[in-house]
């Protein structure tokens, strides 16, 4: 039996580990309050500024505008172009244009030049075929457009009195129209602009002043028939240029237009002094050329 004097011994025993556990539990509650109240305050400061920093960004007007490349349009030879690039041509391969058959591919030279010759017919009877009969073939099947597959334009369409006109007669080697046409220019007092000027000066002296000579069209007074000096072998092709030659006249519309320029340069010069020469008046264009390197211009 415990003596009651003996009870309060026992109970303040008992309380002491109690009162040691509080004074803990307080101690500790305060350090984590306190880690807790400086845990908070930081991350209220990180979400301030950051608001603040968004809504500074908000305010701010944008200074650089953003672009929008447009669409990538590729031309119609673009994987040609990309394969001709990357692919390179076979050295030990036939050219281009012996490679129908290569049965039928020449092995000697005679063979050679009879077969571009046979190739080279073929082709001009099919553009004959194709310029006398423009009505069979209006559909243009190939893309892009081959311009050489399809009928030439022989007629001309602007009848009005224009440089326009005059490019049109130039284009369609027409001589002697373009010769009126520039001449009616010049008598309403519209200026004719030097480069379509220049482009009739060529077509005046690659053809004599006069119109191309047609198949099927007989010869004319003008025409001179060379003697010997176009006499060729058995079967060796000849050209139009080897049976008829056009004389070059004095004061014709490639020297009159040539006069009648403000300005000379060498592209005029070049034109009538290539055309004198084309034409047999050899003194002409001497004297053409002397008076070019007199007049520094080279």
């Amino acid at each position: 039996m415990v003596s009651p004097s003996q009870k309060p011994s026992v109970s303040n025993n008992m309380a002491a580990p109690g009162r040691h556990v509080g004074h803990y539990i307080q101690r500790n509650s305060r350090v984590l309050l306190n880690n807790f109240e400086q845990l908070w305050s930081h991350r209220n400061f990180g979400w301030t500024s950051a608001l603040r920093q968004q809504a500074a960004e908000a305010n701010k007007e944008p200074t650089d505008t953003i672009v929008i490349p447009r669409k990538k349009t590729w031309s119609k030879e673009a994987v040609l172009e990309a394969l001709s690039s990357t692919v390179g041509r076979d050295p030990t391969a036939y050219p281009y244009n012996f490679q129908d058959d290569p049965f039928l591919s020449p092995r000697t030279v005679n063979e050679f030049k009879l077969y571009s010759l046979s190739k080279e017919s073929g082709r001009s009877a099919a553009k004959f075929f194709i310029n006398n009969n423009p009505k069979y073939f209006t559909t243009d099947f190939a893309e892009p457009h081959i311009p050489c597959l399809m009928p030439e334009t022989v007629s001309l369409l602007l009848e009005d009195v224009s440089e326009e006109a005059l490019k049109e007669r130039v284009r369609l080697r027409k001589v002697t129209a373009a010769v009126e046409m520039y001449d009616q220019l010049l008598q309403s007092g519209t200026a004719v602009s030097m480069d379509t000027t220049y482009d009739l000066l060529d077509l005046i002296c690659l053809y004599c002043d006069r119109d191309p000579v047609e198949e099927g069209v007989p010869q004319s007074e003008d025409m001179e028939e060379p003697g010997e000096e176009v006499k060729q072998g058995q079967g060796t092709p000849r050209r139009a240029s080897d049976f008829m030659k056009f004389s070059w006249k004095e004061n014709n519309n490639a020297e009159r237009i040539f006069n009648l320029l403000p300005e000379r340069d060498t592209r005029c010069y070049s034109a009538l002094i290539r055309g004198m020469v084309m034409h047999g008046a050899h003194a002409k264009a001497f004297s053409i050329y002397t008076d070019l390197l007199n007049n520094r211009l080279t």
